[in-house]
């Protein structure tokens, strides 16, 4: 019997993976000997990963105190391989501006998100259906101004 329930998952931007040098917000899932295994709750929860090189400028005396399962972070793209879904992430070369803005962009992507996912569950509609067709029109009609400021 197929189950008419409407998708609820969807990444918040049109693009399916992050651009390089870009700061994106990601979740530790877990610690493993190369590196930390992440999250980019940007793009669908998609995996990245940050290596123990890539955590700190300084000398690493505990990973444990750099790095914990379960928190949410922003962190610079380094590389993405499109073709074998692999993105390398940075936590040492995000500078503070970058943590800022990435956190702002983070918080208000995160509203909009939270509101379309409302409406479509409501609807009972595919969010990713309803995010292409509902604000992608808003981006076609040249609107100057944010999907988050075109919604609130």
């Amino acid at each position: 019997m197929a189950s008419n329930t409407p998708n609820l998952e969807c990444r918040m931007y049109e693009a399916k993976y992050p651009e390089v040098d870009m700061a994106v917000m990601i979740q530790v899932k877990n610690i493993a000997d190369m590196g930390a295994y992440v999250s980019l709750l940007e793009y669908n929860n998609i995996e990245g990963m940050i290596l123990f090189s890539e955590l700190s400028r300084r000398r690493i005396r505990s990973v444990s105190s750099l790095i914990k399962v379960g928190r949410q972070e922003p962190v610079m793209v380094l590389r993405v391989d499109k073709e074998k879904g692999y993105i390398d992430l940075s936590k040492r070369r995000v500078s503070e501006e970058d943590i800022q803005v990435c956190e702002e962009r983070y918080n208000k992507s995160k509203l909009v998100h939270s509101i379309m996912r409302h409406v479509a569950e409501t609807m009972n509609l595919d969010l990713e259906t309803l995010m292409n067709d509902g604000y992608g029109k808003l981006n076609r009609m040249s609107i100057t101004c944010t999907k988050y400021r075109a919604i609130c």
